[in-house]
């Protein structure tokens, strides 16, 4: 049995072995704690093993290190950027009404209304400053706002041809107030409005690039990593050259030819796409027999020209390919991962799913980063397939090199629109989506709302869940009405 007592500022503790034989007695006194003294001794300590083993050449010093932060740099350098969806914020502003914000928050299968294309980004306002600086004053023609708005609808309705798009515009009077026309204009009309005497293709290229400046300083793109390709877009014309002239009857198509597959007669869209967001950077318009390969130059050139600056990393396939290509972008600062032939007679880095690289252009010769970087570029494959499959997008209402270029422009700016709607409205997810902000129903938020109510009453148990769930929506809906 052991006793502690306290005795003129000493602890006594006492020992007692079954209360019999010896007592032991041990005087232990109470030393004052000063706080920090523990900690500052053991760092003291710690210090003096440190430089011990410093000093014995156990523990090493930061300069012997450099190895391991060259290993760090390298892992830094090889880090390819991920697709990415941006992050929002839920509107609040008053060009929705409450009905259409409660849509876009609580109901992901609402996928917005087409009147909401135009309320984010001064469509208007662009195009009648443009018309003003180039037309005159007393011009009587149809404004170019009223005719870009109705093409930006064919294009997001999937409609094929400007007689379907007249057809659609009669049939839905709220289609011909969201594009201004108070009669509707013939076929004839939108089929002759990029020719030069008219409008020409020049506020369409403009309205594009202003569109991509506006979507990067939101934030949706950046042009780190961008991707170049080239695919067919069908021109309306034969697939056999005339026997007189020799030529196609759209004197500006040309024949596309993709390996050893004839694809069709038409024009080359030359797009740039940035492959962390999806979305089309700059177009180009060239015939369809035009070789890829000295084009990769002059869309740099072009990128340049619009944006101020150059891509920090660019990834493109085989078809781009030459010394002038890789020496070019060495020259600009472009880390270019172009994908290189292999005919058996040179050096080439390959990766695990066979893609070929030069090992003298490129800063980074590990095969599984060049395989991410290569993966990367199929986001270019991606996007032609929202226009051609998503927009329908395929083969053009009429023919021309004009016209071939105001079709690509056209299906930019739809685009660039629905990303800069999804974004201010809340839904990212939205942002590449082609079926986005197509219908026009009147009553279709209101219909989303109350088949929202029915499941939440459905759904809750109790009166208090109801209420946060339920009447705050109900009074919404009747004010509305």
């Amino acid at each position: 049995m052991i006793l502690v007592f306290k005795k003129v500022g000493f602890y006594i503790q006492t020992q007692i072995l079954d209360f019999l034989g010896k007592v032991t007695l041990r005087h232990t006194r109470k030393s004052p704690l000063i706080r920090g003294r523990s900690k500052k001794r053991k760092k003291n300590v710690r210090m003096k093993k440190i430089l011990s083993e410093i000093a014995s050449g156990v523990q090493k010093t930061l300069d012997m290190f450099t190895s391991v932060l060259g290993k760090v740099k390298e892992r830094v350098s090889k880090y390819v950027p991920s697709f990415k969806t941006p992050k929002a914020s839920p509107y609040t502003g008053d060009k929705l009404t409450e009905i259409e914000k409660i849509s876009y928050q609580c109901k992901t299968t609402y996928r917005g209304d087409i009147r909401h294309l135009f309320l984010f980004y001064p469509f208007d306002e662009r195009l009648d400053a443009w018309e003003r600086e180039n037309h005159p004053q007393n011009d009587s023609r149809i404004p170019l706002r009223k005719i870009a708005k109705a093409l930006v609808v064919m294009c997001k309705k999937r409609l094929p041809y400007y007689t379907d798009l007249v057809i659609d515009l009669e049939e839905k009077p709220a289609l011909a107030d969201l594009c201004g026309f108070k009669s509707i204009p013939t076929a004839k009309v939108f089929s002759r409005v990029m020719e030069k005497e008219r409008m020409g293709i020049e506020p369409f290229r403009e309205l594009f690039y202003d569109l991509s400046k506006t979507s990067r300083s939101l934030g949706l793109w950046k042009g780190r990593l961008v991707g170049l390709d080239g695919s067919l877009i069908k021109s309306n014309t034969s697939s056999y050259k005339n026997k007189e002239t020799g030529e196609y009857t759209d004197k500006d198509a040309g024949l596309y030819v993709h390996g050893n597959y004839i694809k069709g007669v038409g024009h080359l869209s030359y797009k740039m796409d940035d492959l962390e967001s999806g979305l089309p950077i700059l177009i180009q318009r060239y015939k369809g027999s035009s070789n890829e390969n000295p084009l990769y130059r002059l869309a740099i050139d072009e990128f340049h020209e619009v944006y101020s600056f150059y891509p920090k990393t660019i990834s493109v396939d085989r078809g781009m390919d030459s010394a002038a290509n890789n020496e070019y972008s060495i020259g600009k600062g472009i880390y270019a991962y172009i994908q290189a032939r292999d005919f058996g007679n040179r050096e080439l880095v390959k990766t695990e799913k066979g893609k070929c690289f030069r090992p003298e252009y490129i800063s980074v010769n590990d095969p599984s980063f060049l395989e991410r970087i290569a993966d990367r570029r199929s986001e270019c494959e991606r996007s032609f397939g929202r226009d051609k499959c998503g927009y329908r997008r395929d083969e053009m209402s009429n023919r021309g090199a004009i016209e071939a270029e105001m079709y690509m422009f056209i299906t930019g700016i739809t685009t660039h629109l629905t990303a800069i709607t999804a974004y201010h409205v809340g839904r990212t997810d939205l942002m590449r989506s082609p079926t986005a902000f197509r219908r026009i129903s009147l009553d279709w938020a209101d219909k989303v709302v109350n088949k929202f109510l029915e499941q939440k009453r459905r759904n809750c148990r109790n009166k208090g869940k109801l209420e946060r769930f339920g009447w705050r929506f109900q009074r919404l809906s009747l004010n509305s009405q």
